[in-house]
């Protein structure tokens, strides 16, 4: 017996990259130290990668599951590019939606999936840094419109239908720092934002005849797991708080990136008036970072449970799955029973 019969049907592949970290300067190596630019900027050779994966993947899972499926959505949580130049910009939207010409170094790479993507900026799509003489005295530019010319304004909600369930995608931007705080790493979501959000997806959950399968998408990192460091300085401010609203909300998934470092794992409410809810960091897909290497995930939708692949980089030419772990859904099979 596969494993594919032992979960029920496969409904829906969704694939999840983060922290491309595209630079003006497309070239393998960047002249500017990281610590004038910001951060280091995406290494071309692992967008090859991840470009043959991409379009390897509905092999693999035919092999291992006997399935044919290929991947319905990608989903891009935020740092996009390095800078927010508009030049990176283009090319990153050309790599996502397309496969046209990118970088200097080789042939014709991209993803290829058109309107099948999902984005949301992160803090270095929104401004441009500086470094000062301190780490918190920073130039902000604010680089939004660069941004948007490619790709919507937050919030932004997207519907697809998979088996006989709703898959609602919901972006929001998580780069409002607080007045006088200039650590942009750091990034929070308004209040009252979360508040309409809750009351549109009350309306749209009471008039849809499907069951509504609910996805998060922001940048900045709302839980972390007990073993990591929960006094970090870039996790999402009042991400506690955060948490509890999306939990009592009935959201199903959080994905979220800009840590660089894979994680997933189930966030349990404090008290019994929300539900669990799934939470995952992609890591950085193409960013030239070798302390924590370089990794994206898929998410396979089947009737039963979700099964969640990593993929991480093996340092040469290849992105290969690695780690995969299973979750029940937290409020139940979108899909109702067999």
């Amino acid at each position: 017996m596969r494993a594919g019969d032992e979960l029920g049907n496969l409904e829906a592949v969704i694939a999840h990259i983060s922290d491309l970290h595209f630079c003006d300067v497309f070239c393998n190596t960047e002249d500017r130290l990281s610590s004038v630019i910001g951060a280091a900027p995406h290494y071309y050779p692992l967008l090859a990668a991840l470009d043959a994966c991409f379009h390897r993947i509905p092999i693999q899972l035919k092999s291992r599951f006997g399935l044919e499926h290929k991947i319905d959505i990608a989903i891009a949580t935020g740092d996009l590019t390095t800078t927010a130049s508009a030049a990176a910009f283009e090319e990153v939207n050309n790599f996502l939606r397309g496969s046209k010409y990118v970088g200097v170094e080789g042939p014709r790479i991209g993803l290829e999936m058109s309107s099948n993507v999902f984005v949301v900026p992160g803090n270095h799509d929104t401004w441009f840094t500086r470094i000062g003489w301190r780490y918190f005295m920073r130039n902000i530019i604010d680089r939004s419109a660069a941004y948007e010319k490619y790709f919507p304004k937050c919030p932004d909600w997207n519907t697809r239908q998979f088996g006989n369930a709703d898959f609602l995608f919901i972006g929001l931007n998580s780069n409002k720092g607080l007045r006088g705080l200039h650590n942009v790493s750091r990034g929070r979501i308004d209040e009252s934002e979360l508040a309409d959000i809750a009351n549109r997806l009350m309306m749209y959950k009471r008039d849809s005849s499907r069951r509504v399968f609910t996805i998060i998408l922001l940048h900045h990192h709302p839980y972390l797991p007990p073993d990591k460091d929960e006094q970090e300085l870039t996790k999402l401010l009042k991400a506690e708080e955060i948490m509890k609203t999306l939990s009592s909300m009935g959201v199903d998934m959080v994905l979220f990136g800009h840590r660089h470092e894979s994680f997933e794992t189930t966030y349990l409410p404090p008290s019994s008036q929300g539900s669990s809810l799934l939470v995952s960091c992609a890591g950085s897909a193409s960013q030239m970072d070798k302390r924590k290497g370089n990794s994206f995930k898929i998410y396979l939708f089947f009737h039963q449970r979700i099964t969640v692949i990593k993929y991480a980089f093996d340092g040469f030419t290849r992105f290969d799955p690695v780690v995969s772990s299973q979750f029940d859904y937290p409020n139940g099979s979108p899909f109702g029973r067999i």
